[in-house]
């Protein structure tokens, strides 16, 4: 039997915020609404597409920045969480294809979703 569960629509994030499209696992920048669909724009181009709402993560808020460090090791997923798969999966595929800013970009948003979420300050 299919679940009449509701998708989870995010808050409306305000113009210019980043957020992952999980239609494609990009990270996209908002740019809008139009007749009940977000416009997001790829952060590598010009044109824009339309999108559901349920269909995108805003990203967690902003953190005060950290200290200088060493590198990162990669962040890990929380295991059964769909946002932390969202994230990883979109580095990911950032990161095959070359596209290592965005794939950074990915990393940074899994690590304040892990933060936030989970109460992993490791990730931070």
């Amino acid at each position: 039997m299919a679940s009449t569960d509701a998708p989870d629509v995010p808050d409306t994030p305000d113009e210019g915020s980043s957020v992952l499209d999980r239609s494609t696992g990009r990270l996209v920048e908002f740019l809008g609404v139009a007749n009940g669909c977000w416009r997001l724009r790829p952060m590598i181009c010009d044109c824009y597409r339309e999108v559901r709402p349920e269909d995108v993560l805003a990203p967690e808020p902003d953190e005060p920045p950290t200290a200088a460090r060493t590198p990162l090791p990669p962040p890990e997923p929380v295991p059964d969480c769909a946002e932390c798969d969202d994230w990883w999966w979109a580095e990911q595929l950032a990161t095959g294809d070359g596209a290592l800013s965005e794939a950074t970009d990915c990393r940074v948003f899994l690590r304040r979703h892990l933060a936030v979420r989970h109460g992993d300050m490791e990730g931070t």
